[in-house]
């Protein structure tokens, strides 16, 4: 059994996603966790408060548990850090509305190794729990307001400015919106409401779910918009000028402004991030890790890296905390713009970009792992398999990877010739389409 994918467990809420996997998972850390105390919260989902109440019952025979309701994943994780405490948020991010899951946190923020997952879930199969016959203690409390003060007290901003915000209906609806007017900032709010059905838009924060957002900024006259996914785990910007920040080249400026006047100049992103991220920060050293937050943070950890981010809008900034934080990105955005005294469209412009197409192809799990033996690598290429098939020459980058989440294997092409692209997604499109078929 395979519970765990690139950002812990998920699935579709009364199929794979359970209030009994909850009672396992919950006998199952009970068993494993170190910490006598268990920090547990949630993003708005509607099959959230169920399957909270089965986890934190099941706990309860093993540990004390605190239970922060309602709050997204970046407060959770520095619950843990400051409290040297493990826990477990209870969402399923940028997954649509149907899907729920669970991301278990150590007592740093970092979410839970490979190795630990495997633990996990070997306890589970097996179900070797221990007998857990204690009763913990339940607490309920808030820590936004700690989370708050500690990016108020890091992070000193002008606070100069009109700003949109777009929570999405999702855990940070209230936070953000707080904080940006603590800093000062005229903000514009829509969907600032928790609404764990979703109703305004999809939660994943892209172009295509972002396009009435990006014409409010523009409409509004905002200098830049910013919008998170269910549990504010991942943020994207939208410019001055209502575009939705290309993926990469926000990324890039991410990179160069947390590089900025540190002595580490390492950053970690991603094997489906764009290679021009390297051609524009060759100043810095790269590092390229598995698709995942886990695997980026635990790489940020290892070389000491002064930053960690994916392409998806997912950052991670070290001296903060080892997890992927939406919010505190809105900040550290805010600062490189302030430092860099331009407005992002301009900065954005300036930053290099090759044609790329990011697609996805409907496979079921059980036929992934078959579909990519079968793939048959040209001649002539980097060949890189840290995390699907990455496939590099001098003009090009394609990636095949089968998404650790949902049903898809993805297909990443770049190219520096429009031409050249269009000819291998053509041919890797037909070719993936075909061994799905046959498998």
């Amino acid at each position: 059994m395979s519970l765990f994918g690139t950002s812990g467990i998920r699935g579709v809420y009364g199929e794979s996603i359970t209030k009994q996997l909850a009672r396992d998972i919950g006998k199952a850390l009970g068993t494993y966790a170190k910490s006598e105390t268990i920090i547990v919260g949630m993003d708005p989902r509607l099959s959230g408060p169920l399957l909270k109440k089965a986890l934190i019952s099941s706990i309860l025979r093993y540990k004390n548990v605190v239970d922060l309701n309602m709050a997204p994943t970046p407060v959770v994780a520095f619950g843990c850090k400051t409290s040297s405490k493990e826990g477990v948020i209870i969402t399923a991010s940028h997954n649509p509305k149907e899907y729920n899951g669970f991301k278990i946190l150590g007592p740093d923020g970092l979410a839970y190794s490979r190795k630990k997952e495997i633990d996990i879930e070997t306890i589970i199969t097996n179900k070797k729990y221990n007998p857990g016959l204690s009763q913990g203690e339940l607490i309920e409390k808030s820590i936004e307001k700690g989370y708050m003060s500690a990016i108020l007290e890091r992070i000193k901003l002008r606070g100069r400015g009109k700003i949109l915000i777009d929570p999405g209906n999702g855990a940070a609806s209230r936070i953000s919106p707080t904080l940006l007017k603590r800093y000062g900032y005229k903000v514009e709010e829509i969907n600032c409401d928790p609404d764990g059905s979703f109703p305004n838009r999809n939660p994943e924060p892209n172009e295509e779910n972002l396009k009435e957002t990006a014409k409010l900024v523009k409409e509004r006259g905002c200098d830049i918009g910013f919008c998170h996914d269910g549990d504010a785990d991942r943020m994207m910007a939208i410019d001055d000028e209502g575009k939705v920040a290309d993926f990469d080249k926000f990324l890039i400026f991410l990179c160069k402004g947390a590089a900025h006047q540190k002595t580490n100049k390492t950053v970690v992103t991603t094997v489906d991030a764009s290679m021009a991220v390297e051609d524009h920060l060759n100043e810095l050293k790269v590092v390229r890790s598995r698709v995942g937050d886990v695997f980026v943070a635990n790489d940020v950890k290892y070389y000491n890296a002064c930053f960690g981010g994916e392409p998806s809008g997912s950052y991670i900034f070290p001296e903060f905390g080892l997890w992927p934080d939406g919010i505190y990105a809105i900040f550290k955005t805010l600062q490189a713009l302030e430092a860099e005294g331009k407005k992002l469209s301009q900065i954005l412009s300036e930053i290099p970009k090759y044609p790329m197409r990011r697609i996805k192809l409907k496979c079921p799990n059980e036929k992934k792992e078959v579909v990519m033996k079968k793939i048959k690598i040209p001649e002539g290429c980097e060949v890189i398999t840290k995390d699907g098939i990455l496939m590099k020459t001098e003009d090009t980058q394609i990636l095949i990877r089968p998404s650790g989440t949902e049903e898809y294997i993805r297909i990443n092409v770049e190219a520096k010739e429009e031409s050249i692209l269009k000819e291998k997604l053509s041919y890797w499109k037909e070719e993936i389409e075909r061994l799905i078929a046959s498998s």
